[in-house]
């Protein structure tokens, strides 16, 4: 009798399959190690910006938080206006980067904008012949082991998604650490890190990181004025500081006075649908419009691209495909100039 082909470890437990996704890390790991698959998680936390202010206390007050338990929220203050772009996730990654040595096991980042966890979740782990699910709990289990790991959960929308079953069911267990950001003022199981609006110094010492005059005293009045306009939100600051660095003029006051005279009532930043959906305030799309007529064009196209893929899924590696694809001399008259400026 010719010998059979050994099925799946999977359909050799006799268990209902949510069991044995459940299971399927445990299981795993239990057999020897000359049969247990060589799988390793895809550690990486994204890098903090190359213009980045250190909010010190704020880390350490994260630090903090992680040390008197396991799970800690970093959320934005709430503000009539939203609370996005105040860098939450900027921070987590901050912390991942300062404090690595307190997890030996690795750092880990999962987006959780699409609702479900389990395919941020499934991403870390390649295993064949394992659904999703399986490869999700089989993260979980990884997670949840020695040596300690950390794991980021960025942008849980809100206390809904966070209490959710199957969510909760996916979460790792001690002794790893998990950082979750999100605009929820509070997350059950979570001790929260609040990060509000960006102080004065703070805003223009990020501004002076992407052109030094932003520091200067003669151009203090104009600098406050357009921090007034943008509300100290860190994201925005930093677009206006990449907007003035591509500013030959460096021209502080004209460019003051353009958002002061921008008219707020005609910016899509006012639709309801628009705030509830970015969480952005005050004049945000005026700054970004008027950053990306700066941009060269293959970075415009970065943008045009990545605004068609879902957030938690933007990976590098096809936005370089795509652009190198644009940029082939077969295109001709549509070939992408890597090199030029948008008109």
């Amino acid at each position: 009798m010719a010998d059979e082909k050994p099925k799946p470890l999977v359909d050799n437990v006799d268990a209902d399959k949510s069991v044995v996704a459940g299971r399927i890390g445990t299981v795993i790991m239990g057999q020897s190690s000359a049969a247990a698959p060589a799988v390793q998680l895809r550690a990486g936390v994204p890098p903090v910006p190359e213009h980045y202010v250190p909010r010190e206390a704020m880390l350490n007050e994260l630090a903090d938080r992680l040390g008197e338990g396991e799970r800690a929220a970093v959320t934005g203050r709430a503000v009539a206006s939203g609370d996005g772009g105040h860098g939450k996730t900027v921070l987590a990654c901050a912390y991942a980067h300062q404090f690595k040595d307190r997890y030996p096991g690795g750092c880990f980042t999962v987006g959780c904008e699409s609702g479900s966890l389990v395919t941020g979740m499934a991403s870390l782990v390649l295993l064949e012949e394992a659904t999703d699910e399986q490869r999700a709990q089989y993260a979980k289990a990884m997670l949840s082991r020695e040596p300690r790991c950390l794991l980021i959960l960025d942008n849980v929308r809100d206390a809904q998604q966070w209490n959710d079953e199957s969510f909760q069911d996916l979460l790792p267990t001690p002794p790893c650490h998990m950082v979750v950001t999100t605009r929820a003022e509070h997350l059950p199981g979570t001790r929260e890190v609040k990060v509000g609006k960006l102080s004065e110094p703070e805003a223009i010492a990020l501004l002076a990181q992407f052109r030094p005059s932003a520091a200067e005293k003669t151009h203090r009045p104009a600098v406050q004025t357009i921090l007034r306009e943008v509300e100290h939100l860190a994201a925005v600051v930093a677009a206006v500081g990449a907007y003035m660095k591509l500013d030959e003029d460096d021209d502080w006051s004209s460019y003051a006075e353009h958002l002061r005279q921008a008219p707020l009532s005609e910016l899509p930043d006012q639709r309801d649908d628009i705030r509830d959906e970015t969480g952005y305030a005050g004049k945000t799309a005026q700054v970004l419009d008027d950053l990306r007529t700066r941009l060269p064009a293959a970075e415009v196209r970065v943008l045009d691209y990545a605004a068609l893929l879902p957030a938690d899924q933007i990976v590098t590696m096809w936005l370089e495909m795509l652009l190198a694809s644009d940029a082939e001399e077969e295109r001709g008259a549509a070939r992408l100039d890597l090199g030029s400026k948008p008109s």
